[in-house]
């Protein structure tokens, strides 16, 4: 019968027989430990192995390489996922507004003949809904404010409560929205666009394209709130070409839009001026110091992987 567990000291072992040098056993065990050696060693390995033996280490390499690029990729999750709360923030914002200016009366968002024609997703949508007002009743921190919202309006109203929905069902949200409605909110974020790339001013985003956007966000999202590998990462479609975007960074309109740097400019479409620069910042500062902690040849694989290429 194999032996599908093995302990700390068996995993060095492994690691060393495959190449790996270990300098400080003792600390090396202790990371294995507490982050999962799934995660420390598969998740890195193809950025560190031999051509003619996927499961052996390229000579010299060291265990410290390997944290430094777990560290990486554990850093680079809480640099996105906290940008991309900024981005649920304004999105929510205008979604519900845009929604309330079309559809001012109590519990519009329950009447499926404000929707357009997905009825599956509508029924999903208004479900959901539903189950979040009666979720939020039953818990002690927010039985007051919905009880007050009652109280006051008879009903919870959409800018309330599309605080408590999650980002997906607020992407499904925008996705079932009537097309004039969905066109609107698009291009509110408009400002962002041409604050953050000047020459895109009079460029009118489509709801196709902005569609593809957010719900790239939203991969990418639930990959960093999951603490999933983010290194190699694709996302499931291509983000639909938006050309003062991909202009700018030589993106062909047939290029493959799936990774990281993909989701990474398409940013500016979602963030003030200021906050896609300080993404930028935090994102440069954690590839100049994994850039110092590991061989050149391993670094360009990882930033090959991502799409940060010559970037910063």
């Amino acid at each position: 019968m194999k032996r599908y567990f093995k302990t700390v000291d068996q995993q060095i072992d492994i690691l060393k027989s495959r190449g790996l040098i270990i300098k400080d056993e003792n600390l090396a065990k202790e990371i294995l430990l507490h982050y999962n050696y799934y995660k420390v060693i598969n998740g890195t390995i193809m950025f560190f192995n031999r051509k003619d033996d996927p499961y052996k280490y390229l000579d010299n390499t060291t265990f410290e390489e390997i944290e430094a690029t777990h560290v990486f990729d554990k850093e680079i999750k809480k640099i996105f996922l906290n940008s991309i709360l900024d981005i649920e923030r304004h999105l929510r914002s205008i979604v519900a507004y845009t929604f309330m200016e079309h559809h001012p009366e109590a519990n519009s968002y329950l009447n499926p003949d404000n929707f357009n024609n997905d009825k599956s997703l509508i029924d999903a949508n208004i479900y959901s809904m539903s189950k979040t007002i009666d979720n939020f009743e039953e818990e002690v921190n927010y039985n007051k404010s919905i009880k007050y919202y009652y109280k006051k309006y008879n009903h919870v109203p959409l800018w309330f409560l599309i605080n408590f929905i999650s980002f997906g069902k607020l992407v499904n949200f925008y996705e079932t929205m009537k097309d004039n409605e969905a066109y609107e909110v698009a291009n509110d974020f408009t400002k962002f666009l041409t604050d953050n790339i000047p020459e895109a001013k009079g460029y009118y985003l489509t709801q196709r394209q902005f569609e593809s956007v957010i719900k790239n966000i939203k991969e990418i999202r639930n990959v960093c709130a999951h603490d999933n590998l983010i290194l190699s990462y694709k996302c499931e479609d291509d983000i639909v070409d938006i050309a003062p975007i991909h202009d700018k960074y030589g993106i062909e309109k047939n290029d493959d839009k799936k990774d990281l740097f993909n989701v990474y400019i398409v940013m500016q479409i979602l963030l003030t001026k200021d906050q896609f620069r300080d993404l930028s910042n935090l994102i440069r500062a954690q590839i100049e110091e994994l850039r110092k902690l590991i061989n050149k040849k391993a670094f360009d694989k990882v930033m090959e992987s991502i799409g940060f290429m010559d970037i910063f």
